[in-house]
C-alpha cells in the first residue's frame, strides 16, 4: 500500500496506454500534490528542481514522459510506476500519432513515411523506445543486452507496480490491490486517429521494426512474466479485474466534469 509521505512516479511511456491511465492515477490523489511535467507544454526538469525543497516533499505522484531517474529531483521516499506494450504495435502507433499531430510537415521527410521511419528508428533514437526509458537511455547512440539488464534490474528493484497495455484492466486491478485503491475508473484518451484499418506492414519492414525493437521485445517478455507473477502474488481475480471493466461504463460526462474541477484546482494552485 501507498504510504501518504512517498512519492509515486508515473514513468509515461509514449503510446503505451499513459494517458488514459494518468487520469485514473491522478485521480487516488488530491490535486495538490500531484504534479506533471511535460516537455510539450512547457514543462523541464530544471523547472522542477526550482522548486522549493519543502513544497517537493508534498507531492504524492509525480508523472511525466521523461525516463527514470527523476526520483532524484525529490527528497522523499519514491517508487515508480509504469506501462509497458507490445513494441511492434507501439512503435506503429507513435508513428501515426507523429504524422497526425504534425500536418504541416516539421518532420524531416525522410522519416515521414511509414519505411522512412523504420529505416531511420536508430538514428532518431526511436529504437527499443521502452528499454530506453526503463534504463535512463533515450539519447544513447547504441544499444546493448547488457542495457537490457539495467532495465529488468530497474523494474525489479524500483517499481510497485508493472501494467501491460493490452491486459488495461487487468492492469487496473492489479494496481488497485498493490495501492489499496478502492476504485479506479477512466476513460479511453489519446487513441491514434490517423491509422488506417487495414494497416498492413509489408514482410521486409515487419523484419526491420522487429530488429530495431529486438531488446524492447525481450524486456516486454520479461515484464508479462513479471505480471502474471504479480497477479498470483497479489490474489487479482476474475471479480477484481470485472470490476475495472465495470468502472469504465461510466459516463464520460461525469470524468469530464471531474477533469474540469481538478484543471481549475490546478490554476488556482498554480500547478502545470
Amino acid at each position: 500500500m501507498h504510504q501518504e509521505e512517498n512519492l509515486l512516479i508515473f514513468l509515461h511511456i509514449v503510446k503505451a496506454g499513459g494517458t488514459s491511465l494518468r487520469w485514473a492515477l491522478e485521480e487516488q490523489f488530491p490535486c495538490k500534490n500531484v504534479l506533471r511535467c511535460y516537455e510539450s507544454k512547457g514543462c523541464t526538469l530544471d523547472q522542477v528542481s526550482a522548486i522549493p525543497e519543502k513544497k517537493r516533499k508534498k507531492f504524492q505522484f509525480f508523472v511525466s514522459h521523461y525516463s527514470f531517474g527523476t526520483h532524484e529531483l525529490f527528497p522523499q521516499p519514491a517508487s515508480y510506476i509504469t506501462m509497458l506494450r507490445e513494441p511492434i504495435a507501439r512503435s506503429i502507433s507513435q508513428y501515426y500519432s507523429f504524422i497526425y499531430e504534425d500536418p504541416k510537415g516539421k518532420w524531416n521527410n525522410s522519416v515521414r513515411s511509414i519505411a522512412g521511419y523504420i529505416h531511420n528508428m536508430k538514428r532518431i533514437k526511436h529504437d527499443n523506445l521502452q528499454l530506453r526509458y526503463i534504463a535512463n537511455l533515450l539519447q544513447e547512440e547504441e544499444l546493448t543486452p547488457n542495457h537490457l539488464e539495467i532495465a529488468k534490474a530497474n523494474l525489479e528493484n524500483h517499481f510497485s507496480a508493472v501494467g501491460i497495455t493490452e491486459r488495461f484492466e487487468e492492469s487496473l486491478a492489479l494496481f488497485s490491490k498493490v495501492f489499496g485503491w478502492k476504485k479506479l475508473t477512466y476513460v479511453r484518451r489519446n487513441i491514434t486517429k490517423s491509422k488506417p484499418v487495414d494497416f498492413r506492414l509489408e514482410p521486409d519492414l515487419l523484419k526491420l521494426l522487429n530488429k530495431h525493437n529486438e531488446l524492447d521485445l525481450a524486456l516486454y517478455e520479461f515484464c508479462l512474466s513479471l505480471f502474471d507473477s504479480e497477479l498470483e502474488k497479489h490474489k487479482v481475480c476474475f471479480t477484481n479485474i470485472n470490476s475495472a471493466q465495470q468502472n469504465t461504463m461510466m459516463t464520460k460526462g461525469q470524468l469530464y466534469f471531474r477533469r474540469a474541477f481538478r484543471k481549475v484546482q490546478r490554476k488556482i494552485l498554480r500547478l502545470p
